[in-house]
This record gives structure tokens, sequence and C-alpha cells, in this order.
């Protein structure tokens, strides 16, 4: 189980603002390795244009604006974040927020590894943030900050909780309605076993309208977006529970281990027997200096 800490720090870098922070740590974060993993969550305030660059960095922050609002630069652009968006720190190299003058916000910190890279791509392929539900997302937060403030095993169930709302609220929102449904029904158990016929039932269209679609949007093929989110799950199970290979692999829809093997190391670059290895492996990081912003 993940160790988080309490750290409570302030700053006031020459010349570059101030900024106030509030988060829970978990020391071995890099090596929790569940190939999702929380290793920090909480609160931040920014003031007096206090401003920091994305990218480089060994994690992700996915972060959420309650209060004031920052500004978001990108290569090609400069766009205002008010409350209620979330954004993503980290996929972008050269993006800098810089409080506008003054923001709150709140952060969860996901480790660099290919299952966060592909599931926060995916959410965030389209726009470098959107506006989901408010209230739910900051409850969310919230939730996985007081788990991880009493060192409970739930915290990374929270923080798939949390990314799976997101997908339903964020720019999925503005596709069809049919491939909404769709997309719904692989989330469920018939789903990930379903094939392109059952699929586009689910959604009320015709198989060639089916593929025009996931094409269109997802930029896949149904089959290829299917086995996706079968390792997405895999990983999850993997990461939270004890049990063995082959139980993962019927539980993902597969009816051959070797076959859900090559596949799982296709998708993460090791075998599910290998996840679980380094799963519990623990091996304590350096944390940030007291007077110096995580960002």
């Amino acid at each position: 189980m993940a160790s988080f800490m309490r750290r409570i720090t302030s700053g006031h870098p020459p010349k570059n603002g101030s900024f106030q922070e509030d988060f829970c740590l978990d020391l071995s974060w890099r090596a929790v390795n569940g190939f999702l993993g929380c290793w920090g969550v909480g609160s931040a305030c920014w003031r007096d244009g206090y401003c920091a660059r994305g990218g480089g960095t060994g994690y992700y922050s996915l972060e959420f604006v309650t209060k004031g609002s920052f500004l978001l630069r990108s290569e090609s652009e400069t766009r205002t974040l008010s409350p209620g968006d979330i954004y993503l720190l980290g996929i972008r190299d050269k993006t800098v927020l810089q409080a506008n003058p003054t923001g709150w916000k709140k952060c969860v910190f996901l480790p660099h590894n290919p299952v966060t890279e592909v599931i926060l791509r995916e959410l965030f392929r389209q726009e470098i943030c959107f506006h989901p539900e408010e209230k739910t997302t900051e409850a969310r937060i919230d939730a996985i900050y007081h788990a991880a403030s009493r060192n409970a095993p739930e915290v990374d169930e929270l923080v798939f909780a949390l990314l799976n709302s997101l997908k339903i609220s964020g720019p999925a929102a503005d596709y069809p309605p049919s491939l909404v449904k769709a997309l719904h029904f692989l989330e469920t158990v018939a789903g990930c076993r379903a094939g392109r016929r059952t699929l586009a039932r689910a959604g009320g269209v015709s198989i060639s309208t089916l593929n025009r679609l996931f094409r269109q949007y997802l930029h896949c093929a149904p089959g290829e977006y299917r086995q996706k989110k079968r390792m997405e799950t895999a990983c999850r199970i993997l990461s939270l529970r004890s049990m063995s290979v082959k139980e993962a692999a019927a539980e993902c829809g597969f009816s051959s281990s070797a076959f859900f093997c090559r596949e799982f190391r296709k998708y993460t670059g090791t075998t599910p027997g290998r996840f679980n290895l380094r799963k519990n492996h623990r091996a304590k990081q350096t944390l940030p200096q007291p007077g110096h912003s995580l960002f």
C-alpha cells in the first residue's frame, strides 16, 4: 500500500510571485508502478502572477481550477482558465501556467508510464483543457485527498473513478449519441467481449456507420479501441487486486492466457507477471525542497 505524508509549504521566488501548497505525497510513488498510481494530491494557491513551466517532469499533474483564474500558454495560443476548468501539465512541453493574478486549484499527480500516457492522451486529445461537471469533479478529488491522508488502500481506485468520470463529461460529450452509447456499452462486462455487430446494435447504427464513427472521432477501428479498453481494465485489476494471470485474462474477456500476455506486453512493454512484481516494489524518492513549488 502507498505511504502518504502531508506536505505544506510556501515560497516567494524572486520576481516570480508567491505560492502556498498543501499536498499528501507518497514517497514511494515512482515504484508503485501500478501503471496508473497516484503519488500526490492536494491544493495550491498561486499569487501575484506566479508561474511554472510544464513538461520535463517525472509526473503528470491533473489540475482543477476552483477559484480565481490562470493563464495557460502553449506554443500556439494563450487561454484563460476559470473555475470549473480542468487541464493537464506534463504531456505538452513548453506549456506555461501563470496565476492571473491569483488562482486556486486542486491537483492529482500521476506517474509517467505507458498506461497513464494512453489514458491521458485520449482524454486530452482534442483540447488542452475542458470543463467537466464541476461539483462532481471537485468531490472526487477531495475523496482522493481524504483517502491519501488516511493512507487508505482505495486511492488508486478513486483515481480511476475520477478519470472515467472525466471521459464521460469531457471531449466525448461532443461525440454523436450513437457513438457515446457504443462507448458506454464497451465499459460493461458484456461490452469487453462484444463483436462489431453487437457493438453496432448497442449504438443503434449499422456496422459500416460504426466503423466510420470510430475512425472519425477515435482514429482507430472498433476492435482496436476495445482491445485498448481491455488492457486498461487489466492494468487496473492487476494494480488493485491480487489475482493470477489466468484470472485476469478471463475477467478481461480473453479465452487464452498466452494471447492475453502477448497483448499485455504489446500495450505496456512488460508481461503481467513482471507487472505484478514491479507493482509491489518500493523505491523511495526525494521530495522537492521546501520553498520550491512542485510544479
